[in-house]
């Protein structure tokens, strides 16, 4: 296998929530929204119990634990939540099946609410179908696709990585409110990891570009990252996405290692609607 170990720009950006998806799981005390609308909050870890609140869309929910066991819902495996919550000027607790939560949620400039979860459909060539649903006041608006990283990798049930999302706190480009920076980890050879990038123009979700790889040591080796316009060697509406790789050739008749190094430079260039890319 090969080494892709993605090293990413230091970028200038602000955490948004208390989110905390590892491993495929939701940690204690995350702050989380709901993905799903209209959602059954239950008295206890299965559907056969009794329902204490349907909320909506986008409503806010404080993880206390999740259950020993997991519920499938199509292709998909997750654990039941136990959760606090407002309802009705209350506190009350329940439980959420972890599919109805979305895995990273972003409070735009402008107030709407960005949620980003997967389907339960699983399919055999892409993996799990992601969404980015759009929530203006409560109401969902607009759901745009979301590129889910390493679909295809770890278990056929469960999607297992570490993920969050952050904003940066300056926008250089034009007709872009934020650029939203998705980040994915998961620390095993052969697993993409880095980070995407999206523009969020006020209306809908754009995917620009990613700087990804996977690792397996001794063999290969990579760092990519982005520049923009507003950083040190950066361009005018584009983003430089600079790729360093290393392979590595071991003769075991000699114990020597021979390396080769190369370097990938794409441009992605927004002329203020839609995305461009080109190979230097």
């Amino acid at each position: 296998m090969k080494t892709i170990i993605t090293s990413l720009a230091i970028l200038i950006i602000s955490s948004l929530h208390a989110q905390n998806y590892e491993w495929g799981i939701f940690g204690n005390d995350s702050k989380v929204m709901l993905f799903g609308n209209n959602v059954n909050v239950r008295s206890g870890p299965g559907t056969e119990n009794q329902v204490v609140a349907k909320l909506p869309i986008g409503h806010e929910m404080t993880i206390i634990s999740h259950g020993e066991d997991l519920f499938t819902v199509g292709d998909m495996e997750q654990y039941w939540y136990e959760v606090s919550f407002q309802f009705n000027e209350k506190e009350l607790t329940g439980y959420v099946w972890g599919g109805l939560i979305a895995i990273v949620s972003i409070n735009a400039s402008d107030g709407a609410l960005l949620l980003f979860g997967l389907g339960t459909k699983k399919d055999a060539e892409y993996g799990w179908p992601g969404k980015v649903r759009i929530v203006k006041n409560g109401v969902l608006t607009v759901e745009n696709d979301w590129d889910v990283i390493g679909t295809m990798f770890g278990s056929t049930t469960q999607y297992t990585y570490t993920v969050s999302a952050e904003l940066r706190d300056k926008v250089p480009y034009t007709g872009v409110k934020d650029m939203i920076i998705i980040t994915y980890t998961y620390e095993a050879c052969g697993f993409e990891n880095g980070d995407q990038l999206y523009f969020y123009n006020g209306s809908s979700l754009i995917y620009c570009c990613r700087a990804t790889g996977a690792s397996e040591a001794g063999l290969f080796r990579s760092s990519s990252k982005f520049t923009f316009s507003d950083e040190p060697g950066g361009e005018k509406g584009k983003i430089i996405v600079t790729t360093d790789s290393v392979e590595i050739e071991y003769n075991e008749e000699t114990g020597e290692e021979k390396t080769s190094e190369s370097q990938d430079i794409w441009e992605y260039v927004w002329d203020g609607n839609t995305i461009t890319e080109k190979k230097r």
